[in-house]
């Protein structure tokens, strides 16, 4: 806590998979949706939430992703 989200009001865009099923981010450390600015061994957790097809019931559901924990030096 707290959480913040990259999302289109907050100066981010949706972000769509390639046929791999792969997306690829890279946050403007300059601009994060945090007050104030990264400091040097500040420690951020991302974590994507996605929506996916489920098999089970054809239809669609939201998901997350495995976490990451950055170190910033």
């Amino acid at each position: 806590a707290p959480i913040r989200r990259f999302n289109p009001f907050t100066g981010y865009s949706v972000l769509f998979s390639n046929a791999a099923g792969e997306v690829s981010f890279s946050p403007d450390l300059s601009n994060l949706p945090m007050p104030g600015a990264l400091q040097p061994g500040d420690t951020l957790h991302f974590q994507l939430w996605h929506r996916e097809f489920d098999a089970a019931t054809g239809g669609m559901t939201s998901n997350t992703s495995s976490a990451v924990r950055v170190l910033f030096r």
